[in-house]
């Protein structure tokens, strides 16, 4: 039976994992949907073998516990769907107009922050990687995972679009990592994936300078796979599914391969460790610096500030 647990206070749904050849009967590949339809903020529809999923936030639209939990289950169960072939490539995006998704949970952060919880902020950003073990077993399964980009990304919604196989923007799209604006880095990853497609020169003043990113530039620089045009986002991942269907596993073992020449679960742990700490040290400067940001997004987002 499946049940809801608590993550950081808010209710999620928990499942259990299924492997072998218990996973290509229907009736699991039946509850797989049935969990996958579930989720409180990622909604999925099936298309050709394509699972587009879409990041549907209950207020702001940022990387907040929920999401994190959410988004492991849909990789787990995504995973079930591609050892029975029901599904090969799984994209994630967003319906919320103009956006992503935001990045970390900033009025979170300056919360632990003020409260020198070392602990809370290391268990956020490692529920944050964690996840990246379910993305190599979704790989392993079949799925070629896609982040589909067709507004701002920022912070660590530009970092988990990171971690997926193929990285497809419209051209509108915009990346930006605010981190250095506060004195801080972002600690989910953008270090390890950056260094490794633009190299270490490069990535450090794309950490540093805190400015945005348009897609064409982060297109030409490698970092993302495909630029679409306006509103044809979904045409070129269906253009791209078509062209490589006779070679899935060609593509699914080259995939799987890349990741593994990614960053690595330890250095991950290790990076995360690293923020936490960092991020301990930053004054109330900077804290007032990130508390104007997350009230800049929420007036723009016509979202309630919280006393």
């Amino acid at each position: 039976m499946n049940a809801h647990v608590q993550v950081d206070g808010v209710s999620v749904l928990s499942v259990p994992s299924i492997e072998g050849a218990a996973a290509h009967h229907p009736d699991v590949l039946d509850a797989a949907r049935k969990r996958l339809g579930a989720l409180r903020e990622i909604r999925v529809e099936y298309e050709d073998g394509i699972a587009w999923s879409w990041m549907h936030p209950i207020g702001r639209p940022a990387v907040t516990a929920t999401m994190i939990a959410e988004t492991a289950i849909w990789v787990r169960e995504l995973a079930v769907l591609a050892e029975a072939g029901d599904v090969r490539f799984a994209v994630l995006g967003s319906k919320f107009p103009g956006i992503y998704n935001l990045g970390g949970d900033l009025k979170l952060f300056a919360q632990l922050i003020r409260a020198g919880s070392l602990d809370r902020l290391v268990r956020y950003g490692l529920e944050c990687v964690a996840w990246t073990s379910g993305l190599r077993r979704a790989t392993d399964a079949g799925v070629v995972t896609v982040s589909l980009v067709q507004g701002t990304a920022m912070g660590g919604g530009f970092e988990a679009s990171l971690y997926t196989d193929l990285l497809v923007a419209e051209r509108q799209a915009k990346f930006a990592l605010p981190e250095a604006l506060f004195n801080l880095f972002p600690g989910m990853g953008a270090v390890s994936h950056l260094a490794r497609r633009v190299g270490r020169r490069r990535a450090r003043e794309m950490l540093l300078d805190g400015l945005d990113f348009d897609a064409g530039t982060l297109h030409a620089e490698g970092v993302v796979d495909i630029l679409a045009d306006e509103g044809r986002g979904q045409d070129a991942v269906r253009e791209y599914a078509r062209k490589y269907r006779r070679r899935h596993n060609a593509l699914r073992s080259i995939c799987g391969a890349m990741r593994e020449t990614g960053p690595s679960d330890v250095e991950l742990e290790a990076i995360v460790r690293l923020w936490a700490e960092a991020a301990l040290r930053i004054g109330e400067t900077d804290l007032r610096m990130m508390e104007k940001l997350v009230a800049r997004q929420e007036r723009l987002l016509g979202l309630a500030t919280a006393a």
